[in-house]
């Protein structure tokens, strides 16, 4: 999908209607908790309909401009672009980079293991289900989510930048995400 097919941009979190496996959930809350059920929602066809499939791959384009607000633990100057999965087996924070070549060198250490860049998308690359929960940890940390933190708030760290983007090169209308009147509202993680 190309950004052009985005207008207006999603200013919420997408909460299932029609769904008896996912009642109540969002899937801002799937894309960082179950991301197995996220990308077979996309894969799949679903009761849900094109507004489902058009949030998700919305989710998927703003994913790859996170605010990710964790700098890099080799430089500590600018944000994680990058974790190395060392091994295929092995994944953690302190195993992580930034842009920079310097720092890539330094953690790859010429290990050959490979880094994977820090995108919504990326989580489809893990496996093991010890690998992708792991991941999905670590991308959480990384925006500087707790497990109390709400589907908004969530949608916020996945989406702002990249709408952010869009607002500056006038390709979406400004929308602010819409206020949450429910005084109770669903927990993410």
């Amino acid at each position: 999908m190309t950004e052009k097919s985005f207008n207006p941009i999603p200013s919420e979190p997408y909460f299932f209607k029609n769904s008896k496996r996912y009642p109540g959930q969002s899937l801002e809350y799937l894309a960082l908790n179950n991301s197995s059920a996220f990308f077979t929602l996309k894969d799949r066809p679903h009761k849900e309909g094109d507004s489902m499939l058009k949030h998700i791959d919305f989710l998927l384009t703003a994913g790859d401009y996170m605010d990710i607000k964790h700098m890099c633990p080799i430089c500590n100057q600018k944000p994680v672009k990058f974790l190395l999965f060392r091994n295929s087996c092995f994944l953690t924070l302190n195993l992580s980079c930034c842009n920079d070549p310097s720092c890539k060198e330094i953690i790859q250490n010429g290990s050959g293991d490979r880094l994977i860049a820090v995108k919504l998308r990326n989580l489809r690359q893990f496996v093991k289900k010890s690998n992708k929960k792991k991941a999905e940890s670590i991308y959480r940390q990384l925006l500087f989510l707790r497990p109390s933190d709400g589907s908004y708030r969530v949608f916020e760290a996945i989406t702002s930048k990249y709408r952010k983007k869009m607002e500056e090169t006038n390709k979406s209308p400004k929308i602010k995400p819409k206020k949450s009147n429910n005084k109770k509202q669903l927990r993410c993680f």
